[in-house]
């Protein structure tokens, strides 16, 4: 084993652990890897990069960005309702 696949492989496990246990938001993981990658020679600086311009990576940017603004926007639940699985939501 090359020295460059085990810091792939030891990178990789570390990114898993970070996702799984939800130490660090997915966002700020995904940017502080197309950062410590170009930095550790793993892949050039223009190849971290060039998979911003991937329709899919936009889209996964984008879902998040709805995901983390949706609660916020939400003022509160209201839990006076009895009817079982069945709640209002005040929108700002």
């Amino acid at each position: 084993m090359t020295p460059q696949i085990a810091t792939v492989l030891a990178v990789l496990v570390f990114v898993i652990a970070l996702f799984v246990f939800e130490w660090v938001r997915v966002d700020v993981v995904g940017i502080t890897m197309m950062v410590i990658l170009p930095l550790l020679g793993l892949v050039t600086p223009s190849d971290a990069i060039s998979g911003l311009s991937s329709n899919a990576v936009v889209s996964i940017i984008a879902v998040i960005i709805i995901g983390a603004g949706s609660p916020s926007s939400c003022r509160s639940l209201d839990s006076s309702n009895t009817s079982p699985g069945r709640a209002t939501a005040s929108i700002d």
